[in-house]
């Protein structure tokens, strides 16, 4: 995301940990190109308006075990949904 946002590219970030919403809220100085949106991914996307994506980087690195529910067919088909013609996703 970083890298991103310091290459002035506009970045929506979806977090669903609201200590980590906070901190990053409070110590990184969040640029005007960067959403910082406190949500649950699914319900998120799921909601979501017809605003397009480039990229989707899907990171949900929970500890040792990722939620099966961010990998569903409904999950996908929601990123899908949000993501550019040309856009891509990047499961990582």
């Amino acid at each position: 995301m970083k890298t991103l946002v310091s290459q002035d590219i506009q970045t929506t970030a979806i977090e669903i940990d609201p200590f980590i919403t906070s901190l990053v809220q409070k110590y990184f100085n969040l640029p005007g190109n960067l959403t910082m949106i406190h949500s649950d991914a699914i319900v998120a996307l799921s909601h979501w308006d017809s605003k397009q994506f480039d990229y989707i980087i899907h990171d949900v690195f929970a500890g040792g075990t990722e939620p099966l529910n961010l990998f569903t067919v409904e999950f996908l088909r929601n990123i899908r949904a949000v993501l550019s013609d040309t856009g891509f996703v990047a499961i990582v």
